[in-house]
């Protein structure tokens, strides 16, 4: 079978990325689609040659009732008939969806990756592969594009990200499902994917054949073109890399030097400037880039807005992007939570479990084992991880008091928060409704912005405590 112009071209293309080496132990995402059973098939076939262990991974997201559940069977009868090993993991997309107020899509691929990366801990694997084919990448590109993108937008999916790979960008929808019909190989349909009311199924059912009606080759050369813009992106992260590092002020704060830059240089250390402020890229459009580059050309103190409560400031001789302090937490105005001025409230922080902060804020708190893999640290500005073993009075969630401090270095400087929220330039009439996580007078979490340096996961931590604060609805319940 490996004569199959098909599988030679995959295994080109795992080589081309360096996707997987010999001995890498390979966990494939198989959700019982033709794309993921395909990839299964693949990697098996390729194991021989590679060389390299597979097993199999299926999340049921709790969606589709007993359709959902027999795709699970499926799948697992699928791997016993083809003798790799098969990991089932139900989770509950719906009731997540409800408490981080995401959309199902968005949710269930939370929760799914989340069970990868897991699993993977948990398996040793080196590799997490997943089923993205030429079309998925077409429709993320057009997508970015409907919305406002730049070039790494524009640029689709990566073949590599961390420890995910992506064996199949290199090929067809149409022929993943020629193989398979060809091969007596079935396969699962999931009836969501016609709901044409979510974007990308629209462009996948509509968009996409029109385009090919143009010309049939329209979606590998919209590949070709993700390639070109990908290496782009790389040269351009390499022409910013001091500039963005030179950028970096804090967890909430950049002051980017945009003279003497190409403008395509300065838009790109923008973006990436945004997005480490942020802790995310979605939502932020070119749109949202071009209007902080313009403020180079604005008078000193110009501002705009910008999605997850940042705002950007022409300052003498730069740009400064910063977190607002708006609201206790800094939540943008769109996703605010009740109001309610949490002032007065002094909740000691239940660990595990969740503590809620009056009607406002719930406040999730686990203990994990920590592995040394600092990648895993999340960039979240409302997920924070502390070496659990360094708190000795139990903490605190609670407005600012007299004596207060934060350690600021690893070498013990420390400053007054009065002093910190000056620096940070947050107005005086915000600054008792300002959350802080206390270890008595030491704060530990300026929360939804910086940690003390002092509470921080090292190489010698243990134990971690991982926080998670998201509004609540009006009953105290996760919106």
């Amino acid at each position: 079978m490996m004569q199959n112009p098909l599988f030679l071209r995959i295994k080109d293309y795992i080589g081309t990325y360096q996707m997987i080496q010999p001995g890498d132990n390979v966990l494939a995402a198989v959700s019982g689609g033709a794309d993921s059973v395909f990839l299964m098939r693949v990697l098996k076939e390729l194991s021989q040659e590679l060389p390299c262990t597979v097993r199999v991974v299926h999340v049921e997201h709790g969606i589709r009732g007993e359709d959902s559940l027999r795709d699970a069977a499926f799948v697992e009868k699928l791997c016993q008939k083809e003798g790799i090993t098969c990991l089932v993991e139900h989770v509950n997309a719906p009731l997540y969806a409800k408490q981080s107020g995401t959309g199902i899509e968005e949710a269930a691929r939370t929760l799914r990756y989340q069970v990868f990366e897991r699993i993977a801990k948990e398996e040793q694997a080196d590799r997490i592969a997943v089923a993205h084919h030429m079309e998925d990448n077409a429709e993320t590109m057009l997508f970015h594009l409907a919305r406002g993108t730049g070039l790494l937008g524009l640029a689709g999916i990566p073949p590599v990200r961390g420890r995910i790979i992506r064996p199949l960008l290199c090929v067809s929808r149409e022929e993943i499902e020629a193989w398979l019909t060809e091969n007596g190989q079935p396969w699962c349909m999931d009836e969501t994917n016609a709901d044409v009311s979510l974007s990308r199924n629209l462009i996948r059912a509509e968009v996409l054949p029109k385009l090919k009606e143009i010309n049939p080759s329209a979606v590998l050369h919209m590949a070709e073109t993700a390639e070109l813009l990908r290496k782009t992106g790389e040269y351009l992260d390499r022409e910013t890399a001091a500039a963005l590092e030179n950028a970096k002020d804090g967890d909430r704060t950049s002051v980017i030097k945009l003279t003497g830059l190409d403008p395509a240089a300065a838009e790109h250390l923008v973006y990436r400037t945004l997005q480490r402020v942020a802790g995310r890229t979605k939502d932020i459009t070119r749109m949202h880039v071009r209007s902080v580059c313009d403020l180079a050309k604005k008078p000193v103190g110009k501002q705009v807005s910008l999605p997850y409560g940042m705002v950007a400031e022409r300052t003498y001789d730069a740009i400064r992007v910063v977190k607002q302090s708006g609201a206790a937490l800094g939540f943008e105005k769109d996703e605010d939570c009740s109001g309610e001025k949490p002032v007065a409230q002094n909740e000691s922080l239940k660990i595990p479990g969740r503590t809620l902060v009056g009607k406002a804020y719930q406040f999730d708190a686990e203990i994990i084992l920590y592995d040394g893999e600092e990648e895993k640290i999340p960039r979240n500005p409302y997920t924070k991880w502390f070496d659990y073993d360094k708190i000795k009075n139990g903490l605190q969630i609670r407005g600012r008091n007299r004596g207060d401090y934060l350690q600021i270095d690893s070498k013990g400087g420390h400053k007054s928060i009065q002093d910190y929220m000056v620096n940070e330039k947050i107005p005086a009439k915000d600054r008792d409704r300002i959350l802080l996580l206390a270890d008595g007078s030491h704060i530990v979490w300026v929360i939804g912005r910086r940690i003390s340096e002092a509470y921080k996961v090292t190489k010698e931590t243990k134990r971690v405590l991982v926080l998670t604060v998201t509004c609540a609805d009006s009953k105290g319940e996760a919106k």
